[in-house]
């Protein structure tokens, strides 16, 4: 019993400032609140995806080397584009014009470095998750005429 006292009077020692007023350090780095598709979700569609990321907090453009990526595993990165929200929370990955997935196959979303917008402190992990295409029905102008 007196040896959790002593590592608790440790730990508390150890958050302290020299005015003892708290680690100043100990801003909270950002993280992933929410995810679309959400990990492991089947059926999503092949034809514009809705692909999201949400943070805890404002987050400063993903760019550099923060980055969104979709990748399969077969087909490697597919080429778009990420934009924040006017909230700046939430991170949408757009497949470029006249991108369409490959029906019935694994994707993994990666986002990586993102740093928020009133720290600059960024994500400490990669936040990565899966999510498994369907079959999709393509619009009307996709469809070719006889």
């Amino acid at each position: 019993m007196g040896s959790m006292a002593v590592l608790s009077f440790a730990a508390l020692i150890g958050c302290s400032d020299s005015s003892g007023n708290g680690d100043t350090n100990a801003i909270l780095r950002p993280w992933v609140t929410a995810v679309a598709p959400t990990n492991n979700a089947t059926d999503v569609p092949i034809t514009n995806p809705t692909i999201t990321a949400t943070f805890s907090e404002q987050m400063a453009p993903i760019t550099g080397s923060a980055t969104f990526t979709v990748a399969s595993q077969l087909l490697g990165n597919v080429s778009g584009s990420v934009e924040l929200d006017s909230t700046k929370r939430i991170a949408t990955f757009t497949p470029a014009t006249n991108t369409i997935l490959v029906p019935f196959t694994v994707y993994t979303a990666t986002v990586t470095g993102a740093t928020s917008n009133t720290t600059g402190r960024a994500i400490e992990n990669a936040y990565v998750w899966t999510f498994t295409t369907g079959v999709g029905l393509a619009s009307i102008d996709q469809v070719s005429k006889p």
